[in-house]
């Protein structure tokens, strides 16, 4: 894959000698090539960041003629960029998106999950608004008629639900075992993928959380969003007395209760993906 920027923030030879970008003051286009794997997403978002520092295009032109055949990973990698894009206060529109593409991004609720509007997204696709909620209206029966569940989603609007994210963020806070386990449904799981542990019951979480888990008391949290699910940056007091990042937790909510937590360690990978600070002062 490559990135060029316009103007060139590096020598030309960045540039692919046959692709027709087009120039013009403060302009700035994103060449993205694939096929993309997971793995390459991480260093893209990072390579992204750095051309749109040294451009004042908004919005700033992606495209993604060059994506043969985009799958899941395609996705993520342009919700990322998309991501990376607005948190400098810019935004990302796609050219040259091929039909498999633009049908993937309908599918795969990239309106839902970053919150666009209709006409956003028709921006993006470069087609209009009724087009867009029709697709919507037909993925969202799709769905539907898998019986798939999206009261796990984030709900910002939710009074009801923001009260429960804050009692949670109280209660881990403080490590107050008592309140933590009244926010969870009795089967709630907790987990921490790669590794094999797995925790269902209060009786278990409350176990592992003063015993293996202690040291994760005095943790501080900061929101954050994963997959349109609440989650939180956690920082770990280390040796020195400083926060060190220790997990990305993802919540699943459902009925007002909180029904699974997941605990995602690779932080180095991770919190930068998210915006989320390297390390905090105590």
């Amino acid at each position: 894959m490559l990135f060029v920027a316009h103007p060139p923030p590096a020598p030309a030879a960045m540039w692919p000698p046959a692709r027709d970008v087009p120039t013009g003051p403060g302009s700035c286009v994103l060449v993205l090539t694939g096929p993309i794997a997971r793995d390459d997403i991480p260093g893209l978002c990072k390579r992204a960041h750095g051309l749109l520092e040294r451009c004042d295009a908004d919005p700033v032109v992606c495209d993604v003629g060059g994506l043969a055949h985009p799958d899941a990973a395609t996705i993520d990698a342009l919700a990322r960029l998309q991501l990376t894009a607005r948190r400098l206060g810019r935004r990302v529109v796609l050219r040259s998106a091929c039909g498999e593409l633009e049908a993937l991004l309908l599918l795969m609720g990239l309106r839902d999950v970053l919150r666009w509007k209709a006409s956003e997204v028709a921006e993006l696709l470069e087609t209009s608004v009724a087009s867009v909620n029709s697709a919507l209206q037909r993925a969202r029966a799709t769905l539907a008629s898998v019986e798939l569940d999206d009261a796990r989603i984030l709900q910002p609007e939710d009074d009801e639900q923001r009260a429960l994210l804050a009692r949670y963020v109280d209660a881990f806070e403080r490590y107050d075992m008592d309140a933590l386990t009244s926010l969870l449904r009795e089967d709630a799981t907790w987990s921490m993928p790669p590794y094999d542990l797995w925790l269902q019951t209060h009786d278990d979480i409350r176990t592992w959380c003063l015993g293996p888990g202690i040291a994760c008391r005095g943790s501080p949290l900061i929101a954050t969003e994963a997959n349109g699910m609440p989650a939180f940056g956690q920082y770990k007091p280390s040796e020195d007395g400083s926060l060190e990042p220790w997990s990305l937790q993802v919540l699943e909510i459902a009925d007002g209760e909180i029904v699974g937590v997941s605990f995602f360690l690779d932080t180095p990978h991770l919190f930068p993906l998210f915006g989320l600070p390297a390390r905090l002062d105590a």
